[in-house]
């Protein structure tokens, strides 16, 4: 049986799409194929700058039409967002380096007011100063030293 693109050959449980890599990339035609990956075995034969067979062996009972249809509604729905992204690259572009401008922009503050700005003093922290109290052992800051635990 042959219907547009469509071939099927019910004793090999098999439908052959060929689809015309003019019309469809290779990625386009590879991302459609990738759906039908759980219901059917993808054979993908052909030469990518002429044309390019892509058959489905049905795992199982299926509609051969159905699965044969399925794909070339998958390949239109592939190619129509490989459009839609290519028309949208410009504006999701500049919506990313307008984010990532307005988040590491700081204000640059005139050469006036960093003279005028006091710079504090930073004391530099002795060895011998314990403020976090890292310095104690476990026990000495639960228990206390030479204190008894209750039992």
């Amino acid at each position: 049986m042959a219907s547009e693109n469509i071939e099927i050959d019910k004793k090999e449980n098999v439908v052959a799409v060929t689809v015309d890599s003019k019309i469809y990339p290779l990625d386009t035609i590879l991302s459609a194929a990738y759906i039908f990956i759980d219901d059917a075995y993808v054979i993908i034969t052909g030469d990518p700058n002429q044309e390019v067979v892509v058959k489905l062996k049905g795992k199982g009972k299926c509609n051969l039409v159905e699965l044969g249809r399925n794909f070339n509604n998958e390949l239109l729905n592939y190619a129509f967002y490989a459009i839609q992204t290519a028309r949208t690259m410009p504006i999701r572009t500049a919506i990313v380096q307008r984010a990532f401008f307005t988040q590491s922009a700081k204000p640059v503050a005139s050469e006036t007011e960093r003279k005028n700005v006091a710079k504090p003093e930073k004391k530099e922290p002795s060895y011998l100063e314990d403020p976090y109290d890292i310095a104690k052992p476990y026990k000495e800051k639960k228990h206390g030293r030479g204190k008894k635990r209750r039992k």
